[in-house]
């Protein structure tokens, strides 16, 4: 599929499209920019044999270690974020190289779904997590997943090629980063990625009927991430320059957020759970 840039629907591109248009153009975008995907090989497999597992990126930190590739958290994530399909064949398109490991301060997933991930040292489509939480990993995939998306279609954490037009000595608060200012395009990403996060908590409190992961997605997911969703919005909504694509993009990404604001307090409310109280350190800045 082929897609000229004057052409593109950018509305349709933010929130994964059951006919993964937004994927096709991610693609098409990075081929352009000389991505070619390589061959599985010989290499085990997630989502159905279209991801290869692979040991190809550096520790994450040092207390990273490789994990087996056949471990069975892979599996799990996989099949929770199969609750999303549209995700999950966005991960089956977008992503072509995942790799595993352990994080061996196993204290700190007792009753956690945290993870540790970042994107591959090869560009786009290759990222890695930990493995020591299947919820974490679903969690940590579709996070990095938003990254290498936002990436083909030019949006570096520290300038764009299109999308945002803001200069990157502008700087503003993230919601996720708190110990600086960092340039509109890091918020974005922070931003995006957070969206994937949230949504895919939804898509499985829906479809799940295992109350205690529930609860605990509801918790980690939503009560924790709304709230800094709420604050970034504004930070872009107050702060975004954008061009004739950032402005379709940013319509369908805030609609898409409209959606998952909706649908995610509606969760934490039936469920009584309150949504964290989020102030950014930064407040001075």
């Amino acid at each position: 599929m082929s897609f000229d840039e004057p052409d593109i629907s950018w509305t349709r591109i933010a929130e994964p499209q059951e006919d993964q248009y937004d994927s096709f153009v991610a693609i098409e975008l990075a081929r352009k920019n000389g991505y070619i995907r390589a061959p599985i090989g010989d290499a085990l497999t997630a989502f159905d044999g279209k991801v290869a597992i692979r040991d190809d990126i550096a520790f994450l930190e040092p207390n990273c270690v490789p994990a087996q590739h056949d471990h069975h958290n892979i599996e799990k994530a996989c099949a929770l974020i199969r609750l999303w399909p549209a995700a999950f064949t966005q991960m089956q398109l977008l992503v072509e190289s995942i790799s595993v490991f352990m994080d061996t301060r196993f204290d700190m997933y007792e009753n956690s779904i945290g993870s540790i991930s970042c994107h591959g040292d090869k560009g786009f489509g290759w990222i890695a997590a930990t493995v020591n939480s299947a919820e974490g990993l679903a969690q940590a995939m579709v996070h990095e997943m938003a990254h290498n998306k936002l990436r083909a279609l030019g949006v570096d954490l520290e300038s764009a090629e299109r999308i945002i037009l803001n200069p990157p000595d502008e700087k503003f608060k993230s919601p996720i980063r708190y110990d600086c200012l960092r340039p509109m395009p890091a918020v974005i990403h922070a931003q995006y990625s957070f969206i994937y996060v949230a949504a895919l908590g939804i898509e499985i409190i829906k479809a799940t009927q295992n109350k205690e992961m529930s609860c605990l997605i509801a918790e980690r997911a939503l009560a924790a991430k709304l709230p800094k969703l709420k604050f970034g919005l504004e930070i872009i909504e107050k702060n975004a320059k954008i061009d004739h694509a950032g402005a379709g993009f940013l319509e369908g990404l805030f609609r898409w957020l409209d959606r998952v604001f909706d649908d995610g307090y509606h969760i934490l409310n039936e469920s009584q759970i309150l949504p964290q109280t989020f102030t950014h350190p930064l407040n001075s800045a």
